[in-house]
């Protein structure tokens, strides 16, 4: 908004209130609705509350469609804002204006982007990987439990319908390293978040909340 609009900070802070309404609302609403339809899964894996595990609908429109817009307008965005950079780039250089702090602040959204955007998009196909694989995943469970011949499971099965061992070869199960490369993805977005705020300022900014917290107003007059 800056950058593209020219909009001052005024200005940006006096929409602000809709900018949180929208980042904070859309995720409120899915939300809900994921729990009135009680689509909340029990992830096996990791041992956590999540959705689309077992209900592929579920999971192309909660996760996957959501997930492919929203990349897809964040790039869009992102793009937007890098072409308006240069040009301003272009016409400090210019009028020979030093560009030191401009450029330092384009490295520093160019390395977050690809940070964010890699897992991002490593989700996505992970996602895509499932939807594809997955009934063949079920039918190979099935299989394996049916020549397995376990009693816990046998008679929920109809073992007659399922494959023939002769084409049980054709069946693969889920790649465990598929998952865990998701799961970490997740994670990597919320480190490279908590790194993108650790500058001098926010250190400065912790410390004197712990000075003035433990040592009041005799610890901020040592800042």
């Amino acid at each position: 908004m800056f950058v593209f609009f020219r909009w001052g900070h005024e200005a940006i802070e006096a929409q602000s209130v809709y900018f949180h309404l929208a980042s904070w609302a859309i995720p409120t609403v899915m939300s809900v609705a994921l729990l009135v339809k009680k689509s909340i899964d029990g992830d096996y894996i990791t041992g956590t509350c999540y959705t689309g595990l077992t209900d592929l609908y579920v999971q192309r429109g909660f996760l996957l469609v959501p997930n492919c817009i929203f990349i897809l307008v964040g790039l869009c965005l992102l793009l937007s804002g890098f072409i308006s950079v240069f040009k301003i780039r272009n016409v400090m250089k210019h009028e020979g204006t030093k560009t030191d702090k401009l450029e330092k602040f384009m490295v520093r959204i160019g390395l977050f982007s690809v940070i964010y955007v890699l897992p991002q998009l490593i989700i996505i196909a992970c996602l895509v990987y499932e939807q594809i694989n997955y009934n063949d995943w079920l039918r190979w469970w099935k299989r394996r439990l049916c020549d397995a011949n376990d009693s816990n499971y046998i008679s929920y099965l109809t073992c007659s319908s399922i494959q023939t061992p002769a084409t049980q070869t054709q069946l693969n199960g889920p790649k465990y390293e598929i998952f865990m490369l998701k799961y970490t993805c997740m994670l990597i977005v919320g480190i490279t978040s908590g790194l993108w705020i650790m500058s001098h300022k926010t250190l400065q900014t912790w410390k004197k909340f712990y000075i003035r917290l433990c040592g009041g107003r005799r610890g901020s007059e040592l800042l």
